[in-house]
């Protein structure tokens, strides 16, 4: 027994099975994502692969379905499957799929839009629903590479079971009455193939009985009832993590609009009188040391090597670091320094006078690229900082560490709903000249722009912290990272 599947998705409810962990912890949240423009409502990349490999595995379920080796290089929607879609994603979880169905007397529904009792308009889409004699599985695809999810969760002294497969266990059960006529136990199972934790298992399962899914039709209700009241509860925690509302919602919003209030701290020498300064050097200015450079047409920009060297003194990575606005490569050279495996490309290549680092390059659109990595260090041209933020969040499974301009904090509305963890202050204000500046010899000094590295860390839903990182400063943390030669980093490339 099989749903046919439908080609265009029916809109989503605001109470459906997606956003039953939020409703539940922040009803307010129903009437603030009413209230999203549709300009703030932007599909990311990775959301986009995961509709398509959802899509992959129904043609790959079908009976006169494709090859997995077909999908390689098919267009669903607007994401092309890669081979590494099929075999660290698709590949396993068909197997774990077929494996059931192949038991005698099975019958499923697959992608089965199914409605919730007691609450009128809310609906969700169950991806699997599959009987074998008298216990039913409702399984979830997670297709995403980010943090985990479970079937069940600990929560202090209890286990907390995932609101999403409750839901859809409880409108199935209402829907599918004669599906579910005789059952006597509900598997609710995840399956995510990829998460940031490396060791993680693919399959995350619970058993519930029908008094379980009781009483969360009740509680559900409620939250629901609450999130239609005049006032109802907001509270920020890890279930806004895909909250629509997010950019105009006052939990996060509060924070970011005080950011531009905060008293940072002073560095020593702004403290000291008058009379105790340190007098500070003049620097000539030449034809490259005044803020009058031709803009480089491809916006490439070149930071002092104490940026990304003072970085990593401070900010603790673990992993790869990956820049894919290398440039001549100097975040490359202080990862390198600090131990760090590390991976480095550029739309364009730039040769430099280290012919190390020059091997290490590689030339790639950085948009176009959909391997994951653990850590994500650049100088990104500063006018597509914030799709440029958006993608490397969706590969990096640890942190994302970009330069940006710090006087545009203010009007930076993008950063809303962002994981941004820390930003740190860069001073002496460092020049960054164009590329072709460098090259052609000119001087570098007499930056007129003051910048900073925006730290995003996945998971992280609090308030950013704001530091200074000073050029000279003695380092407060320096990252544990294992020995690492070039000799060894030239090995690592090889096996690729």
């Amino acid at each position: 027994m099989k749903a046919s599947l439908a080609h265009e998705a029916p809109a989503h409810s605001p109470f459906g099975g997606s956003v039953a962990a939020r409703v539940l912890r922040c009803p307010a949240s129903v009437g603030l994502v009413e209230r999203v423009p549709a300009h703030l409502r932007r599909s990311s990349a990775y959301a986009e692969r995961g509709c398509a490999l959802h899509s992959a595995l129904a043609l790959l379920l079908d009976d006169n379905g494709p090859s997995l080796e077909s999908l390689v290089g098919r267009t669903i929607g607007d994401y092309a499957i890669t081979d590494g879609d099929v075999e660290n994603s698709l590949r396993p979880v068909f197997t774990h799929i077929t494996a059931l169905l192949d038991a005698p007397g099975t019958e499923f529904y697959l992608e089965r839009r199914v409605g919730f009792p007691t609450i009128p308009g809310a609906y969700g889409t169950a991806d699997l629903l599959i009987r074998i004699g008298n216990t039913i599985h409702v399984v979830d695809l997670k297709f995403g590479a980010g943090v985990r999810v479970t079937a069940l969760t600990p929560d202090g002294d209890e286990d907390v079971i995932n609101a999403q497969l409750l839901f859809y266990a409880a409108a199935a059960r209402h829907s599918l009455r004669e599906f579910f006529a005789g059952v006597e136990t509900v598997v609710l199972t995840i399956l995510q193939p990829m998460s940031i934790e490396a060791d993680a298992e693919m399959v995350s399962s619970v058993e519930v009985g029908h008094a379980e899914l009781d009483g969360f039709i009740a509680i559900y209700r409620a939250a629901c009832e609450e999130a239609l009241s005049e006032f109802p509860r907001l509270a920020r925690g890890d279930w806004c993590r895909f909250c629509a509302a997010r950019p105009i919602c006052p939990a996060h919003t509060g924070p970011l609009l005080d950011l531009a209030q905060t008293a940072v701290p002073t560095p020593a020498n702004e403290s000291a009188t008058p009379k105790e300064r340190k007098p500070v050097p003049r620097i000539s200015i030449s034809k490259w040391g005044s803020q009058v450079w031709d803009r480089h047409e491809d916006d490439w920009y070149v930071e002092p090597e104490w940026c990304s060297r003072r970085l990593f003194e401070e900010e603790i990575f673990a992993g790869e670091i990956w820049d894919p606005a290398a440039g001549l490569g100097r975040v490359v050279r202080s990862a390198l320094d600090m131990g760090f495996p590390v991976r480095a490309s550029d739309i364009v290549f730039r040769q430099s006078t280290d012919d190390y680092l020059d091997e290490l390059k590689f030339q790639t659109d950085f948009f176009s690229c959909d391997k994951p990595t653990e850590n994500i260090v650049a100088n990104p041209p500063f006018g597509i900082v914030p799709p440029f933020a958006e993608h490397a969040l969706n590969l990096a499974a640890r942190k994302v560490a970009l330069v940006f301009p710090t006087a545009r904090l203010n009007a930076a509305h993008w950063l809303v709903g962002m994981p941004l963890r820390r930003i740190w202050l860069m001073t002496p204000r460092p020049s960054m000249p164009p590329g072709h500046a460098l090259a052609a010899g000119g001087k570098v000094g007499g930056g007129k722009t003051d910048y900073c590295w925006l730290i995003f860390e996945q998971g992280w839903t609090g308030t950013a912290d704001v530091a200074w990182l000073g050029r000279d400063a003695p380092s407060a943390s320096v990252p544990t990272a294992p020995a690492r030669t070039e000799s060894s980093v030239r090995a690592a490339l090889a096996s690729r």
